[in-house]
């Protein structure tokens, strides 16, 4: 009965520690944007989040996030592109509408 615990024993001390190598093998740091490669594996950290690269391709959820990261800033471009001017016709129409004969000749 010995021999099979000992057996049982280093059997199972050896899947784990062969478990715990292999997931501190692949478990990667994240590096900051700013010093990726984008090049190879490489786990990248984002403001949307941690991108994983393999092989130098992303997967599909990071593809996924990416697009509508695109979309949202976009949209947020439009919005931001579009809203000044009515603000500045406001403006100019008041500017307009207070001006006197005598400051129109004047040079601006």
């Amino acid at each position: 009965m010995r021999p099979f615990k000992q057996r049982a024993t280093i059997a199972i001390c050896s899947a784990l520690m062969f478990g715990w190598l292999v997931t501190n093998a692949s478990a990667q740091k994240a590096v900051p944007l700013e010093s990726a490669t984008l090049h190879g594996d490489e786990l990248i950290q984002t403001p949307i989040g941690e991108i994983e690269l393999v092989d130098t391709f992303f997967d599909d959820d990071a593809s996924t996030r990416l697009f509508d990261e695109m979309d949202y800033q976009r949209a947020a471009q439009c919005y931001i592109w579009s809203t000044p001017r009515p603000g500045a016709t406001v403006k100019e129409r008041l500017t307009v509408s207070k001006r006197t004969p005598t400051s129109w000749s004047s040079n601006p």
